[in-house]
């Protein structure tokens, strides 16, 4: 009976008397799950253009450009004028699609005649019949091979401005590239092989690899894998709701199943689960902690059902998913609280416009002249009493009671020989100014507890996003010290272990309209 054992037959009994503690069978059982990951490099705005700059010479760029269009417009709307984003869009690098024919010579296997099976074990030949089994002798030879070779590039420069013409994306060189070999013929006798795609379809290949490049960048991307499921008797039927979709439901199926063996089966297609319920609730919604709870419990089953059956390839390959899921999530909760706080900052911006127009409407109502213009620059006396109002006020958090407005409005009149639409001007901007600064340094705290939400380190890259925050605040060093000054943490980019301060910002300016500076 031995000498009939052929290493296929011994690889198979091996196979079948390992021990594994997971049943996910021999024949895979996959279930489709999307991966919503968030941009790499969110963008302000909601309408966007796309601009052609000199570079490569491309045929295509029609083509480009409209696949660039689809791949932004799950999140922004393509504007013939007045967009808010502007993309200026240069093909850096192009390798038009060559697709040939190569032949070579290659040492193969090829069958030379016949020699007898040996025994594995005895090294004896295997007889049946009393015979020797004969099979096939292959022996290496030189033989002809043809290949069939295609290569491609399409590679970009691309640059991000909003309607101020602020630039906030320089640094994008999106790269396609097609590479590949196919055998077609050995010794002249065709190779089975999938049918080769044109030169037309791989340049399409190229543009739809290279504008889903752009929508990673700039907007939510998704991709579809397969994930495995357990296969476990008490399992399948939350299986089948999972293979169609239904993925509280399959959830609630699990949640309920009655295991005799394999618990971390069950534990582990509960993750599974929650996964792809934390995925969807992302997609459907801004807020990422839509979904965060989910994303949470995830994890948290992922590495239960490990530390139960450590040895299961398949729960382990859902643990590498597991840093993808937390990076996912962490990465979305940092962009979604950032654009709250520039939503914030616009608002404040915007009471401040409003204040002053209510300045100028207030001195026109009162028979006011183009003295109390909040466009123009302060007069010399102005000046004057600005200088007294900010250093009076310098301690203040925000602007005073209206009597304490008053008592320097009339200051103003009776000290600085002001008019009364003059020195109501200077008071109001100031109160303004005021209502703005305290804005911007809660924006900024605001922005600290959100780093530090997730550990007690900020590292070299997250301080520069804060002295780049603090500088778009306008925010003085010691504005900043004061404000970090109230989290415990430690700067890895700092000499010492004290919160480092942020690269001094501009200094504060007043309001430009007025044409003055503290």
């Amino acid at each position: 009976m031995l000498g009939l054992l052929t290493p296929a037959l011994i690889a198979g009994l091996l196979f079948a008397f390992s021990s594994f503690a997971g049943d996910f069978g021999r024949k895979k059982y996959t279930v489709p799950v999307t991966v919503v990951s968030p941009p790499e490099m969110p963008l302000p705005g909601r309408t966007f253009a796309i601009k052609q700059a000199a570079g490569a010479t491309f045929r295509d760029w029609a083509v480009l450009k409209l696949a660039v269009d689809q791949a932004l417009s799950s999140e922004f709307t393509p504007a013939a004028s007045g967009a808010d984003l502007t993309l200026t869009v240069a093909v850096s690098n192009y390798v038009p699609v060559v697709a040939k024919q190569a032949a070579v010579t290659e040492n193969r296997n090829v069958v030379v005649g016949k020699k007898p099976l040996t025994n594995p074990f005895t090294g004896k030949p295997v007889l049946r019949n009393g015979k020797p089994v004969l099979v096939d002798d292959s022996q290496p030879r030189p033989v002809a091979v043809q290949y069939w070779e295609a290569r491609g590039e399409i590679a970009l420069q691309i640059s991000v401005e909003d309607s101020s013409g602020a630039r906030l994306d320089s640094s994008f060189s999106p790269r396609s590239e097609y590479s590949n070999r196919v055998e077609t013929a050995v010794n002249r006798v065709a190779s089975k092989h999938e049918t080769l795609p044109t030169a037309e379809e791989l340049q399409a290949l190229l543009i739809r690899q290279i504008s889903a490049g752009v929508q990673k960048r700039y907007t939510k991307s998704r991709k579809s894998i397969e994930v495995r499921l357990a296969i476990d008797d008490p399992l399948r039927a939350g299986n089948a709701l999972a293979a169609s979709g239904q993925w509280n439901e399959a959830l609630a199926a699990w949640s309920s199943a009655q295991m005799k063996k394999n618990p971390a089966d069950r534990i582990y297609n509960m993750a599974v689960a929650h996964e792809a319920i934390a995925y969807k609730s992302f997609d459907a919604g801004g807020d990422p902690a839509a979904g965060e709870e989910s994303a949470q419990l995830a994890v948290k089953l992922y590495r239960e059902a490990l530390g139960l059956d450590p040895r299961e390839k398949v729960i382990r390959d859902a643990m590498e998913r597991s840093a993808a899921i937390q990076a996912n999530f962490g990465r979305a909760k940092e962009q979604y609280a950032a654009e709250q706080r520039r939503l914030e900052i616009e608002a404040a911006n915007a009471g401040v416009r409003r204040k002053e127009e209510e300045v100028v409407q207030a001195g026109a109502g009162a028979g006011g002249s183009k003295s109390i213009d909040a466009n123009r620059p302060d007069t010399a006396e102005e000046a004057k009493f600005r200088a007294h109002v900010r250093g009076r006020w310098r301690s203040l958090s925000e602007a005073p009671p209206e009597d304490r407005q008053n008592e320097l409005i009339r200051l103003g009149q009776n000290g600085y020989k002001l008019g009364g639409d003059s020195a109501q001007r200077v008071v109001a901007q100031e109160a303004a100014r005021l209502h703005q600064v305290k804005a911007n340094r809660e924006s900024y705290r605001q922005a600290v507890a959100d780093y530090l939400r997730a550990g007690t380190t900020l590292d070299a890259s997250k301080r520069a996003q804060l002295n780049e925050l603090a500088s778009l605040l306008e925010l003085a060093p010691e504005d900043v010290k004061a404000i970090e000054a109230q989290f415990k943490f430690t700067d890895l980019t700092a000499q010492s272990a004290a919160p480092a301060v942020a690269k001094p910002a501009k200094p504060r300016a007043a309001p430009a309209t007025q044409g003055v500076k503290p």
